[in-house]
């Protein structure tokens, strides 16, 4: 861009202005004082430092405001003596600095927080991992474990018997019952082993008869369970201390203390754990 005829400081002073610029934020952007940049603005040369400086001065401003450093100079040239104008060609560059260098700091921010999100998306899988494996060997919470069945397997058989009406009364068997319980009688203890449990807080429970489970869950507070089985029967208590038992009519009462995990087998001849 070639100086206009108005001359070389109006020139400076309208790029500046028809980029909405102060003095203020053209030192902000080239690091030279307002007090130089005001001189070139107004043609007082003689303000400015020795001339390499100035000459510096005059291209970093020019560059700035979009124009033609070269020419600037060159019009400067033509403007002073031929003694002071000898050595402007030689002037010294000033580099422009940018006005917001990037932050480091901040990119560095922002990497340490998404390295923090990765760690704990790790650390949530290897916990939930970690929490379904310790299911495995104790009690685990409700979300975790399998539906269990709200009723023994032996529950449903004995509902199946209760339908139907009663039969009529009669009078004709009035001997017979007295000789029914005898032979009824001892026929629970012999047929297998029984294990009735009442819960005195929250514990969870599973329970496999003649090596089929028939329980998996937890139990509360008031609760009362009975299980039976042919030949055997193992529970596995999450929280020994909050459950009492009563295996073939014998009160055991509980076998641990709390938290703690226990298990235990008992046969229709067991009269301990």
């Amino acid at each position: 861009m070639q100086v206009p005829p108005t001359g070389i400081g109006e020139a400076l002073r309208h790029a500046r202005e028809t980029r909405r610029l102060s003095l203020a934020d053209a030192e902000r952007l080239t690091k030279i004082r307002a007090f130089y940049l005001a001189a070139l603005e107004e043609e007082r040369f003689h303000l400015l430092p020795p001339r390499p400086y100035a000459t510096g001065f005059l291209r970093a401003y020019a560059r700035l405001l979009g124009l033609d450093p070269e020419s600037l100079v060159a019009a400067v040239d033509a403007r002073l003596p031929p003694a002071t104008g000898a050595g402007l060609g030689q002037a010294v560059e000033v580099p422009l600095e940018p006005a917001a260098p990037p932050s480091r700091l901040r990119r560095l921010f922002t990497y340490a927080l998404w390295a923090l999100a990765l760690l704990a998306i790790f650390l949530a899988y290897v916990g939930y991992i970690e929490l379904r494996e310790f299911c495995q060997t104790g009690p685990c919470p409700a979300f975790l474990s399998p539906a269990p069945p709200r009723a023994p397997l032996r529950e449903p058989a004995g509902r199946e018997e209760d339908p139907g009406p009663p039969p009529p009364p009669t009078t004709a068997p009035a001997s017979p019952p007295p000789e029914a319980p005898p032979s009824a009688a001892p026929e629970p203890q012999a047929a297998g082993v029984s294990v009735s449990l009442t819960a005195s807080g929250t514990s969870w429970l599973r329970v496999t008869a003649d090596g089929q489970r028939v329980f998996q869950g937890f139990v509360h507070a008031g609760d009362a369970r009975t299980w039976t089985a042919e030949r055997e029967l193992l529970i596995r208590i999450g929280n020994a201390g909050a459950v009492e038992l009563t295996v073939n009519g014998r009160p055991l009462g509980v076998l641990g203390e709390l938290t703690e995990v226990v298990e235990r087998r008992f046969t229709r001849s067991s009269e301990a754990p």
